[in-house]
């Protein structure tokens, strides 16, 4: 299990994590800081990390406009 201590991810995944895949990838209140474009290149992203049987959770808040945001 990786523990995020020690890791800064406010700017991306820290170098010592590139090359490694995992068995999931939990995001959460993180996409609606996104434009559209940006969550589906981010979920694009994802898809390097995880592995041929891993899993991506995203949980996040949901509203109908971004203005209700």
């Amino acid at each position: 299990m990786l523990n995020n201590k020690g890791f800064d991810f406010s700017k991306g995944l820290p170098k010592a994590l590139e090359n490694i895949q995992f068995d999931y990838i939990i995001s959460t209140y993180a996409m609606h800081h996104l434009e559209d474009k940006e969550k589906i290149n981010f979920i694009n992203k994802l898809d390097e990390y995880i592995s041929n049987d891993g899993e991506i959770i995203i949980g996040d808040v949901a509203f109908e406009t971004r203005k209700l945001l």
